[in-house]
């Protein structure tokens, strides 16, 4: 895998292990998180140092014949049950995930959380042993500088990472699976019209996106296929994945990891590069893409017209999302719509907070949508009095639609920057870091960051006012030390700098 993805030029750099590389035991937990000679023949560490890729090691709930228990032979206090058991000394995580450091670890995740908790009388009957349990291990992974991802929590225990620093992200939807997206034709739903249900369904993470947002972390959504089809795939009849595209947006807007989970030969290296620089650093907007505030109101209280908010196609999982993107004080605004059933109208005070104010040199909004090369189609002024039309969307056909803040040039008319076309987040924090704004005498300048010699192609929007505008492109290509400085053309032109 490390091979191809050279070869097709996919810039990994951290790999998942999920929960086949080490050891079970009774009650399915873990018995030894090592790797097994099946698995990695020359350990972890010969392969850390083979790729040069990070890892996210993922754990389960502890067996109570784990080899580190003393009852058990090994050396530290765990309180065991039948069939499992919980650590409960801080010095076992301190050096269980400082001894993987060697092998690359820079997040544990730590999976089957309910599991652990539900399993024991002990953290059952005590109440304060759950909370032990994770300020543990986030004081164990902050002391080896390493992340945390939860998986499978109560929101009881998301809400205790406020007090654990290392916890970075938790897992947000369900496992991935091709085929469990829903709405086509497959064994389990021959007429394709079932699909998938809240809270089951592995695209939806709008929901729980506005708790991760409340508690600064990032809401991560699983694996995905990014080709559509996987011949000889183990999943036997459900080998096709026909949302790949849509698959990869939420990754993208979710703020957190983006997996592609491909097999061998079969991934597609520019879908994925939609998602992050030539060198491997996501371009992600700065908050989750969440569910907005109309969604709940129409799922609660609306009769399914969609007169007070956007009608998903199956209930609870809300079809419109927005976030944005803050570059020195300004906003750019991002939607998605996914299966949407009905044609919806979102005005600005459907999205509070994701735009910037309006006034001064910022002369109101401009909305457009497309993505890839030279691929912009605007929609014109995005005002109350001018909404953004959401089409009504299925699944491949999801909407992506985004909004910029319009600068005045003065005499010289107005400019918005629309960003990276190419990209999911056209406006990203890691590619965009800063901007001067234009006056008479100067022009927009916006400020890239990226990969030494990096290609990039940027979309301005242009005209004499909000409500004539113009697209102009601009290619250009990023230092040797990874930055460039990019003024915005004063007509719609495609300039090559």
């Amino acid at each position: 895998m490390h091979a191809y993805a050279e070869q097709e030029q996919i810039p990994y750099k951290t790999f998942l292990l999920d929960s086949w590389w080490y050891t079970k035991g009774k009650g399915g937990g873990v018995a030894d998180w090592e790797a097994t000679s099946d698995a990695f023949p020359n350990g972890l560490q010969a392969f850390h140092q083979a790729t040069n890729w990070s890892m996210q090691m993922h754990n389960r709930h502890w067996s109570n014949n784990n080899v580190y228990a003393r009852e058990n032979g090994g050396r530290y206090n765990f309180t065991l049950e039948d069939p499992l058991s919980i650590p409960t000394e801080q010095r076992f995580w301190d050096d269980l995930i400082a001894n993987k450091t060697r092998d690359g670890i820079v997040v544990y995740e730590q999976d089957w959380m309910y599991n652990e908790w539900k399993g024991l009388n002990a953290t059952l009957q005590s109440p304060t042993l759950g909370g032990t349990w994770l300020t543990q291990m986030g004081a164990g992974a902050e002391k080896s500088n390493v992340g945390i991802q939860y998986c499978m929590t109560f929101a009881r225990m998301v809400v205790h990472s406020v007090q654990v620093n290392a916890v970075t992200q938790f897992r947000a939807g369900d496992d991935y699976g091709p085929g469990q997206t829903g709405y086509f034709p497959r064994t389990k739903d021959p007429s394709g019209e079932t699909g998938c249900h809240f809270p089951y369904c592995v695209y939806y993470i709008g929901t729980t996106s506005i708790l991760a947002w409340g508690l600064d972390l990032a809401p991560a959504k699983d694996d995905f296929w990014t080709t559509k089809n996987q011949s000889g795939s183990p999943y036997r009849n459900n080998d096709g994945e026909p949302y790949n595209e849509m698959e990869a947006a939420i990754a993208t807007y979710s703020t957190g990891p983006v997996q592609p989970s491909d097999g061998l030969g079969f991934s597609n290296a520019s879908l994925i590069l939609m998602t992050c620089t030539q060198h491997g650093r996501l371009l992600q907007p700065s908050a989750p893409a969440r569910t907005i505030d109309a969604a709940f109101i129409e799922g609660a209280l609306g009769n399914g017209s969609g007169s007070l908010g956007p009608v998903p196609r199956t209930p609870h999982n809300h079809a419109v999302m927005a976030t944005h993107t803050a570059v020195a004080g300004h906003r750019w605004l991002h939607v998605l719509s996914i299966g949407l059933a009905k044609p919806f109208q979102l005005q600005p005070s459907h999205v509070p907070g994701e735009l910037s104010e309006e006034g001064g040199s910022v002369l109101g909004h401009v909305a457009w949508s497309g993505y890839g090369r030279r691929n912009v189609t605007l929609f014109g002024r995005f005002a109350e009095t001018a909404p953004l039309h959401l089409r009504a969307c299925a699944y491949a056909d999801f909407g992506l639609a985004h909004a910029a803040p319009v600068f005045s040039r003065g005499d010289s008319g107005a400019v918005a920057f629309l960003g990276e076309v190419s990209k999911f987040v056209p406006v990203a924090v890691a590619r965009v870091v800063g901007l001067t704004m234009p006056s008479d005498e100067e022009p927009l300048k916006i400020q890239l960051e990226g990969g030494p010699n990096e290609e990039v192609e940027l979309a301005f929007a242009v005209g004499s006012n909000v409500d004539q505008m113009s697209v102009a492109y601009v290619s250009a290509k990023l230092s040797q030390d990874g930055t460039a400085l990019i003024s915005a053309p004063e007509v719609a032109e495609t300039l090559v700098l």
